[in-house]
């Protein structure tokens, strides 16, 4: 399977409560999701391995975002293991114009 943004939006979007898009949203609310390529490296045969930063909004509470945190990784990782391997997984913090959300990035490679 060669995995696109689509792929991975739509492997998002079977986690409750997560919206999963090929493209990152105009205006970015809870629960939004979107990959990034952070990197193409080519390997032997003259293939590419591809590393994805997956950006998952959590919310702009500070303490309802560290307690989805514990719960949002293995969900996530699960929905996406049909398509990219997660390597990590770190908070972030997402700025909207309405403030900064709280979130995961998750680092993911495909082939």
């Amino acid at each position: 399977m060669i995995t696109t943004r689509k792929s991975i939006a739509d492997a998002l979007s079977t986690v409750p409560g997560i919206k999963g898009y090929a493209k990152k949203p105009k205006v970015t609310k809870a629960g939004d999701a979107w990959p990034l390529i952070n990197e193409l490296t080519r390997g032997p045969a003259l293939v590419f391995q591809t590393t994805w930063r997956i950006a998952v909004t959590i919310g702009s509470d500070e303490g309802s975002a560290i307690d989805k945190f514990d719960t949002l990784i293995p969900e996530v990782t699960q929905a996406l293991q049909e398509v990219v391997y997660v390597d990590s997984a770190r908070p972030i913090a997402v700025p909207t114009e309405a403030g900064d959300l709280y979130g995961v990035e998750l680092i993911a490679r495909s082939e």
